[in-house]
């Protein structure tokens, strides 16, 4: 059942952001995955209609932008205790 969900969701998702969306698979994951965790995992109620629709804009949002800072900042190794390595 959840494979067939992530399936259908991926299915919409490339129908929007295009096959080749970098986080394509990522988000077809993240959507039952969210679901699957504040209902079984935390055991709260959720209104279903605000859940689709906070869902439905993290999962159809456009990839952020990429700034040098960012990307220097994804490359730069991190030591156990946190602190960047240089």
């Amino acid at each position: 059942m959840i494979n067939r969900l992530q399936t259908h969701l991926r299915t919409l998702l490339a129908s929007e952001l295009g096959e080749d969306f970098p986080d394509l698979d990522l988000r077809a994951t993240a959507g039952p995955a969210i679901l699957f965790y504040q209902a079984a995992v935390c055991g709260e109620p959720m209104d279903v209609d605000e859940m689709v629709e906070r869902l439905t804009k993290l999962l159809f949002a456009p990839a952020p932008a990429v700034d040098d800072f960012a990307r220097r900042a994804a490359l730069t190794p991190i030591d156990p205790r946190g602190h960047g390595v240089r």
